[in-house]
């Protein structure tokens, strides 16, 4: 819009002037009313519609511009996928009249679960307006999951074969860890009460285990006290870098004997329908039972059983194989010896009434029996806990915020999950905005899946755990032809129950940053020799001039 000059008559009277001067402002104030008025937007939508011959997904995308304006230019741009069809249906720029619409097809590969797409269009009236829509695949199967479970067994070496704890003796540990994850696991480290633990290695392939040892002499204060209670403790990493963590303590007593079993739990979300990461309404989880006889007495009809079977859907079945090679046949007719454990599951399928009480609750209990025909007890429980929604905050600022065309200004993002789990496959979008040349940019944060690059921002965080940022840096350059507000605004697209805060918002979350552009950079002409030599003689001659 161009600038409105007003001219002083300095002919009239003063008063007449100021009465002059005075009714182009109610022109503007009631310019300004008019141009408030509200205004439709555009809308955009996609709709997934089946899957290429190569099962890529294939979506829809449809564009109608509003009822009551024009549109001069569209512009896609999209985190993933083929908009080639798109080029022609839109033209990218092309205009669009008042109410009409386009369509094309946006297909997405299929190895990427979701992407984010943004359409900026442009007014007849030079106005500029973007919208934003998400692709998901839909998929019943869990992001990748890393878990360590431990369970430890323990023989007592009874040199007087009393069944006492004497001072002196010595008890036998044995800690098996099971990756129970779909994740690989590294750096694991296994520490108990007494220090000293040996482990084979420190690094355990999803569906492995392997068994850490340590041995304990009995104190004359533990044997005095008839008993030795001994903590361990197992840490390490998933291939995503999350930290996974597992415990258990064992206790040994006088008079004990040389059998007993042992239950360990360990939930696994097998089936996300709403793609959260979490366990949620709907969601069916597996519990993994570890089994273990942790005495040295083989132990015979080896035996499961929930005691309430409503929160369980499927009967528990265990593996034909024990974790150290021996054959088991069955839940209830299998056979463990000395030290050795057996995985076994169940399935259950989140209720509302889980949701209401915020966890899922199971108990199991195992027996065995002897070689004289006596019975051992044990039990294991979890509680699942049902997280609320997942908390995403995005924040941008820019500078400077006033620039001139070939300026350099730098936006920083900061993106933080501030709710109380871990998010997987989180997507950062960031697309070069009408007026800005170039980006060059950083990221600082654990989890940045790259430190630095150039061009538009479209990043998957394949983890995002809860209190942690990602900080990016980006300097981008202003375009010569800027348009007067450079507006970049970047998407965050976190897939399931997520919302933005801190208003509380539905995903995609949202932040963005406006540059004013103002003027044109200022250059200083170089001058050749022979306008140097002219210059010189007009100040000489201006110079003589000026003499009296």
């Amino acid at each position: 819009m161009g600038a409105l000059h007003l001219h002083e008559d300095t002919a009239m009277p003063r008063s007449d002037r100021i009465r002059k001067l005075a009714r182009p402002r109610v022109v503007l104030a009631a310019l300004g009313l008019f141009l408030a008025a509200p205004v439709s937007a555009f809308t955009l939508e996609a709709v997934p519609e089946g899957r290429a011959g190569n099962g890529d997904l294939q979506a829809r995308l449809v564009l109608a511009a509003p009822a009551d304006r024009s549109i001069q230019a569209i512009e896609l741009h999209a985190s993933a996928g083929d908009l080639s069809a798109c080029v022609g249906a839109t033209g990218q720029p092309s205009r669009l009249a008042a109410g009409a619409s386009t369509d094309c097809v946006w297909q997405l590969p299929a190895a990427i679960d979701q992407a984010g797409l943004a359409a900026s269009v442009r007014y007849d009236d030079g106005s500029r307006e973007v919208r934003r829509v998400r692709l998901a695949q839909a998929r019943g199967a869990t992001f990748p999951q890393g878990i360590v479970s431990l369970a430890g067994s323990s023989v007592h070496q009874d040199s007087d074969i009393d069944g006492e704890l004497d001072a002196g003796e010595t008890i036998d540990y044995a800690y098996r860890l099971v990756n129970t994850g779909t994740l690989d696991l590294d750096a694991l480290a296994v520490t108990d009460l007494d220090g000293s633990v040996s482990c084979p290695a420190t690094v355990l392939a999803a569906g492995q285990s392997l068994i850490c040892s340590s041995s304990h002499v009995i104190t004359a204060a533990e044997a005095a006290a008839g008993q030795v209670v001994n903590s361990v403790e197992v840490t390490g990493f998933d291939a995503l870098g999350l930290p996974v963590q597992s415990s258990d303590q064992l206790l040994r007593v006088n008079l004990e004997g040389r059998a007993g079993i042992a239950v360990i739990k360990s939930p696994f979300l097998l089936s996300d329908a709403d793609g959260s990461g979490f366990a949620n309404l709907g969601d069916i989880v597996r519990y993994d039972f570890i089994v273990t006889n942790v005495r040295s007495e083989t132990l015979t009809d080896v035996e499961l059983v929930e005691p309430d079977p409503t929160l369980i859907d499927t009967p528990i079945s265990c593996s034909a194989t024990t974790l150290d090679g021996n054959p088991f046949s069955g839940n209830g007719t299998g056979s463990l010896i000395g030290g050795d454990t057996v995985l076994c599951t169940a399935t259950y399928e989140i209720r509302a009434s889980d949701v209401s009480a915020g966890q899922a609750l199971n108990l199991v209990e195992a027996s065995g029996t002897t070689p004289l025909s006596l019975t051992v007890n044990g039990s294991g429980a979890s509680a699942l806990v049902l997280s609320g929604p997942g908390a995403i905050e995005v924040e941008k600022t820019v500078a400077p915020p006033l620039a001139v065309p070939g300026q350099d200004v730098v936006y920083t993002i900061t993106v933080s999950n501030t709710g109380p789990v871990t998010l997987f496959n989180v997507q950062v979008i960031d697309p070069l905005p009408v007026g800005i040349l170039s980006f060059d940019w950083t990221c600082v944060g654990l989890f940045c899946p790259n430190p630095s690059g150039s061009g538009a921002i479209g990043e998957f965080v394949p983890a995002f755990p809860a209190g942690e940022s990602l900080v990016y840096t980006v300097t981008a350059e202003v375009a010569p032809d800027a348009p007067e507000t450079v507006l970049n605004v970047v998407t965050v697209l976190p897939p399931g129950l997520v919302e933005c805060q801190p208003g509380g918002t539905p995903t995609p979350c949202e932040a963005d940053a406006r540059v004013d552009v103002r003027g044109q950079p200022i250059g200083v002409p170089a001058l050749g020799p022979g306008a140097l030599l002219l210059l010189i003689l007009v100040l000489l001659l201006a110079g003589l001039r000026a003499r009296p």
